[in-house]
């Protein structure tokens, strides 16, 4: 199927879309290892008899691991089915992540101010295997942050107070461990000049390479655009 390339910048819908399709395609390509690490992701990260209590633990968390990379000697067919095998397998299909009562507040530098909230606490939910979790909210409302705390990427300090609950597949995380996660940052992915094929034509060959050949990387992006809908804005 041959695609019109559009010259139109990007809405920001399409970024938010875009900024969803590349986490997908992110865990996607985690290798094959993440399956294994699932069934231990829980007993690694959970707390140990006798020690410390940490200010965030969370509900419900999830992860995957980078897979060990394929040799060069590997042809382009053999990565295809190899990619598709992990697919098939369904390897995130082992972890729930979950939260609940997620605060953080910032201390202020002058004394005589009140602490800053930043997430108010009330916050709790589920990232359930298999399924595709959005967070919205206008800008400023801590959408990145509360990611960034689920993740473990936010540590407690003197300054910044971090409190709540996260869980892997129900079992409580030790205090603000970092879990395992492709995380993609907004700001470093994106380029407003270039539509949506060109921005996903960028990535694939930047992480496969010469590992794959243009047709190949072409079938790639253009049956990712087509699962999602997004042919339409390439």
């Amino acid at each position: 199927m041959m695609l019109r390339r559009s010259t139109a910048p990007m809405t920001p819908m399409t970024l938010m879309t875009l900024t969803l399709l590349l986490l997908i395609a992110a865990a996607l390509s985690t290798g094959a290892s993440a399956q294994r690490s699932a069934t231990g992701l829980a007993s690694r990260l959970t707390k140990r008899p006798g020690s410390s209590s940490s200010s965030l633990s969370s509900s419900s968390s999830g992860g995957s691991t980078k897979s060990s990379a394929e040799s060069d000697s590997e042809s382009e067919e053999e990565i295809v089915i190899e990619d598709d095998a992990r697919m098939d397998r369904g390897f995130l299909k082992n972890v729930e992540i979950g939260f609940s009562d997620i605060r953080m507040t910032l201390k202020q530098k002058k004394k005589k101010k009140e602490d800053r909230i930043i997430l108010d606490g009330s916050i709790r939910g589920k990232a359930r295997p298999g399924r595709m979790l959005a967070i919205m909210g206008p800008s400023g409302s801590g959408k990145s942050t509360l990611v960034h705390a689920l993740a473990g990427r936010i540590k407690d300090s003197s300054r910044v107070r971090l409190h709540g609950s996260r869980y892997v597949n129900g079992a409580p995380v030790a205090g603000d461990s970092q879990l395992p996660s492709a995380f993609i940052e907004q700001d470093v992915t994106f380029f407003p000049h270039m539509t949506v094929k060109e921005t996903l034509d960028f990535r694939v060959e930047l992480r496969l390479g010469k590992k794959l050949g243009r047709s190949a990387r072409d079938d790639v992006v253009n049956g990712l655009m087509e699962q999602l809908g997004l042919t339409g804005s390439a």
